[in-house]
């Protein structure tokens, strides 16, 4: 009889032990489910906000592309009404040329 009660105390104590260790290792499971599912929703949100920072990046890109643009056009602008004046300017000095060599011509 004291065999069998102390084998039955040495199965009670691995039982505990074992419910011990399977509780430890649910909960480790559990923790680790929850580190993941947290790193999870982290780099969730990281990628969110690289994506935005990518779109305020096009933005920004489209903004100084269309002022490029803004400013090619006035420069373009400036240039062909300079070369207007040039021309003018050419005109009105063969005119002064001819009127100079008629006045001379006349005398």
């Amino acid at each position: 009889a004291v065999v069998s009660t102390q084998s039955t105390g040495q199965e009670r104590e691995l039982k505990e032990r074992e419910n011990a260790l399977n509780e430890r290792k649910r909960k480790m499971e559990l923790s680790q489910k929850e580190f993941e599912a947290s790193t999870s929703l982290k780099m969730t949100a990281e990628l969110l906000e690289l994506q935005n920072q990518i779109k305020l990046m096009h933005k920004e890109i489209e903004d100084l592309m269309a002022e490029k643009r803004n400013v090619t056009g006035k420069l373009n602008e400036s240039l062909s009404k300079q070369g207007v004046e040039e021309a003018q300017a050419d005109e009105y000095k063969k005119l002064a040329e001819a009127e100079l060599s008629v006045l001379k011509a006349k005398k």
